[in-house]
């Protein structure tokens, strides 16, 4: 035991804002992992990344019984990265039981290729709200090289994907490198009302848009979830250059400001 002789620090890839020069299409195709992406040819490291992987923290740790259904596994993992957890589903797809996708997703977590199950927020415990977690992959350069994805242009859904999972990311390493106590969760109803992160006991509330054009639809989730939790703060990080607040208090603010906001700790204090 090293009680008051040791400490556990939980490093992630790069953060938006130790990158000088970001280039968002580099960081989304390329990852944060610093060799990934400053690299020319990531797709050569990446494919080696998750090779070493099942090969040293799978294989050889004996983490598994079956190495094939582990590598169908990670594959639907990168396929449903951010999206809600059906263990039922994945089971089937994986030709195992739902108790071996649970513990798969568990190796995931431990051996910190996994990054987390994000909870589901349900403070007033209605019975409308989806009640799956999303789990997310620690890397997006990662995530698209299981899809086999390799974006070119700020636009279409997978691009949407991967700008809501950078900030997911941002939040979380900002969360464990101040250690800050919030919690991250998401809100999603039946309905498809939905806001992305949901930080502490609905104190804030974030939405992530990726397109240049906001509209009414976009806020439709979290003009709903302030009706009904009144957060002290509701954002939308957005993928423009001008920030606005709306009448009703909704910040629209771009992305980078949101990060120098985010790490200049005047965003959740």
């Amino acid at each position: 035991m090293l009680g008051g002789r040791a400490s556990r620090i939980v490093m992630g890839g790069l953060c938006i804002f130790e990158i000088e020069d970001f280039n968002l299409l580099k960081y989304i195709n390329n990852g944060g992992i610093p060799s990934h992406y400053l690299s020319e040819n990531a797709s050569y490291l990446q494919k080696s990344y998750i090779q070493n992987y099942i090969q040293e923290e799978i294989k050889g740790e004996a983490l598994v019984r079956n190495l094939l259904s582990f590598n169908r596994f990670l594959d639907l993992a990168g396929m449903t990265n951010g999206q809600e957890v059906n263990y039922t589903n994945i089971a089937r797809d994986v030709g195992v039981d739902a108790k071996t996708v649970r513990e798969y997703f568990q190796i995931l977590i431990d051996t910190l290729l996994g990054n987390y199950l994000l909870p589901y927020f349900d403070k007033k415990k209605r019975t409308n709200i989806l009640q799956s977690p999303k789990f997310y992959l620690f890397d997006t350069g990662i995530v698209n090289h299981l899809k086999g994805l390799t974006l070119s242009k700020e636009e279409g859904e997978e691009f949407g994907r991967s700008f809501e999972y950078i900030f997911f990311n941002e939040l979380l390493n900002y969360k464990n490198y101040r250690d800050k106590d919030f919690e991250i969760s998401f809100w999603r109803t039946y309905e498809k009302d939905e806001v992305d992160f949901i930080l502490g006991d609905a104190e804030i509330a974030i939405e992530i848009k990726s397109t240049k054009n906001i509209n009414n639809i976009d806020l439709k989730g979290i003009k709903k979830f302030n009706e009904i939790y009144k957060p002290k703060r509701s954002i939308v990080i957005t993928n423009t250059n001008i920030p606005r607040k709306l009448d009703n208090g909704i910040e629209l603010i771009p992305y980078m400001e949101f990060i120098d906001l985010l790490w200049n700790d005047k965003i959740t204090s």
